[in-house]
C-alpha cells in the first residue's frame, strides 16, 4: 500500500514537472527524502528505489531545454570554457565504457551506472543555474530541504534511544546490514542510519542541514527569525555525531573555516568574531541537549572529538597513496567505468579481480575507472570551475546577505569536495550528487543574479 502510494507521488511529480518544472523542483527533495523509509517498508527492499527522483529529474530536463533557451544561451555565453572542459570530461568516459565492455557485454548496466555519476553532476549544475536566476527562488528551496531534513533526523534519534525498535522504516536491519565503528581499546560504536538506508546518507543529509542553516542565519540578518536557524544548526550536529561517521562530522568544520576565510576577506575580522562566537553558540546547545539525550560522554562523543590529525591522515591515506596505489595496478587506462562504483554491486553482475575496484577516495575511483586521462581532465575542469567561482565571489553585490549566500554555498561545496577526496562512495547517490550539483550552479549564476535583492 505505501509503496503503491509512493509510486504514484513519483509519477505525479514527473507530470506536474511536464508543466511547472519549478514547482516539481520541490516535490523532488519529497521523494528523495522518502526514498529511503518506502524502500526499507517494501519487500526485499529493492534497490531501484535509489532511482526515485530520476524520473522527475528527467521531466524538468525535458522543460528546462524545450523552454528556457534564453537561460541556457546565457550560461553558454557566460561560461564557455567551463562548458569545453565539461564537453572534453565527458569524452573520456567512451575509452572507459569500451575497456569495460570489452572484458564483456553483460557489463554493460555496470557502465551505465559509472556513467551516470559522472553525467548527472553537468545536469545538476544547468539545473541549478537555470533555477536560481531569481535568488529567492534557491531561498525557499533550501529552506525547504532543511525542513524536510529536520523531520527526517527524527528518525535518528528515534533509533538511538531505542524507541520503536521493530519499526522497519528505522535503522538498517532490513538493508541486512549492521554498520560498527572501532573507535579505541574498549570502544566501539553501532552508527545510525534512522529514516535513512546507511549511516553516510544520514549524516550527509544532517551535514548539509547544518550548512545551510548556519549559511541562512546570517543570509537572514536583519530578521528575528533568524535565530531560529541555531535551533536546525545544533539538531544537525547532534544527529552527525549520531552517525558515526567522522567525514560527516569534519565537512561543517571545513564549511567554517572556509567562510571564515571568505567573511574576512570580505568584511574584515569584526565580522569573523562574530562567526566564532555564533560556533560557541552551537556547541554549547549541542553540549546541553547532548546530556539530555544520553550522548554526553559516550563513544559517540568520543569519535566525534577525535583529533584533528585523523582526518588529515584519512585525506592523506585517500588521496596521493590511494592513486599510487590504484596506478601501480590499474596502469594508464584504468580498469573501466563502473568499476569502483558504489551501488555496481547490485547491477546483478558477477564480479572478478579484473572488473571490480576497490577506491574510496574521489580521486583514485576516477583513475581506477577513467584512468590518467580522466583525472587529468577531471582536475582541469574543477579548475575552470573553481576559477568562475572565485571570479563571481570577487564581484560587488547589492546586499550583504546576497555575499552571505555565495559564501555559504560555495563553502558548502569547499566542505564537500573534502569529503569527495576522502570517500566518494555517497556521491554515487542520484539524489545527494543532484543536490550538491545544483548548489555549484546557484553559485555560478551570480554573474546574472548579482543585482537581486535578497
Amino acid at each position: 500500500m505505501i509503496t503503491d502510494i509512493f509510486i504514484g507521488l513519483v509519477a505525479l511529480s514527473a507530470v506536474v514537472a511536464f508543466g511547472n518544472w519549478r514547482n516539481a523542483m520541490f516535490l523532488v527533495l519529497v521523494v528523495g527524502m522518502l526514498q529511503d523509509p518506502v524502500r526499507k517498508l517494501t519487500p526485499e527492499a529493492p534497490s531501484i528505489f535509489v532511482l526515485s527522483t530520476l524520473p522527475i529529474w528527467f521531466a524538468i530536463m525535458v522543460k528546462i531545454f524545450a523552454g528556457e533557451n534564453k537561460v541556457l544561451a546565457i550560461f553558454s555565453r557566460d561560461y564557455l570554457k567551463l562548458i569545453s572542459r565539461m564537453r572534453m570530461f565527458t569524452l573520456m568516459l567512451i575509452p572507459g565504457s569500451t575497456i569495460m565492455l570489452m572484458r564483456g557485454f553483460f557489463l554493460w548496466k555496470v557502465v551505465l551506472l559509472g556513467a551516470f555519476t559522472y553525467i548527472v553532476p553537468i545536469f545538476g549544475i544547468i539545473i541549478g543555474f537555470v533555477f536560481s536566476q531569481n535568488t529567492k527562488h534557491i531561498l525557499r528551496f533550501l529552506t525547504f530541504y532543511c525542513l524536510l531534513v529536520a523531520l527526517m533526523l527524527s528518525g535518528t534519534l528515534i533509533e538511538y534511544m531505542n524507541i520503536f525498535p521493530d519499526w522497519k522504516a528505522i535503522g538498517t536491519s532490513v538493508m541486512k546490514m549492521v554498520w560498527i565503528k572501532y573507535v579505541s581499546f574498549g570502544h566501539t560504536i553501532y552508527m545510525k542510519a534512522g529514516f535513512f538506508r546507511s549511516p553516510d546518507i544520514m549524516g550527509w543529509h544532517g551535514s548539509m542541514m547544518t550548512m545551510l542553516a548556519l549559511t541562512l542565519f546570517f543570509v537572514n540578518r536583519p530578521r528575528l527569525s533568524r535565530w531560529v536557524w541555531l535551533v536546525f544548526a545544533v539538531w544537525g550536529v547532534l544527529c552527525i555525531v549520531i552517525s558515526g561517521r567522522y567525514k560527516m562530522v569534519a565537512m561543517p568544520m571545513v564549511w567554517t573555516v572556509s567562510f571564515a576565510i571568505l567573511i574576512f576577506l570580505y568584511q574584515g575580522i569584526a565580522r569573523v568574531i562574530g562567526l566564532a562566537l555564533i560556533g560557541i553558540l552551537v556547541i554549547t546547545g549541542m553540549s546541553m541537549v547532548s546530556s539530555k539525550v544520553g550522548l554526553a560522554g559516550s563513544d559517540f562523543m568520543l569519535y566525534a572529538t577525535s583529533p584533528l590529525s585523523y582526518s588529515v591522515e584519512r585525506a592523506d591515506s585517500q588521496g596521493v597513496d590511494a592513486m599510487i596505489s590504484t596506478f601501480k595496478q590499474t596502469g594508464i587506462w584504468g580498469k573501466g567505468l563502473g568499476s569502483a562504483t558504489q551501488g555496481a554491486q547490485h547491477t546483478g553482475v558477477k564480479f572478478t579481480a579484473e572488473t571490480r575496484g576497490w577506491q574510496e577516495g574521489g580521486l583514485s575511483k576516477i583513475l581506477g575507472e577513467l584512468g590518467v586521462g580522466g583525472v587529468v581532465f577531471f582536475l582541469l575542469l574543477c579548475l575552470s570551475l573553481f576559477t568562475a567561482i572565485i571570479s563571481i565571489i570577487r564581484e560587488k553585490v547589492s546586499s550583504d546577505s546576497l555575499y552571505y549566500l555565495r559564501a555559504g554555498l560555495l563553502s558548502i561545496i569547499v566542505a564537500n569536495a573534502f569529503a569527495f577526496v576522502v570517500s566518494a562512495q555517497v556521491y554515487s547517490d542520484l539524489f545527494i550528487t543532484s543536490i550538491i550539483s545544483m548548489c555549484v550552479g546557484f553559485v555560478l549564476s551570480g554573474k546574472s543574479v548579482g543585482k537581486t535583492k535578497v
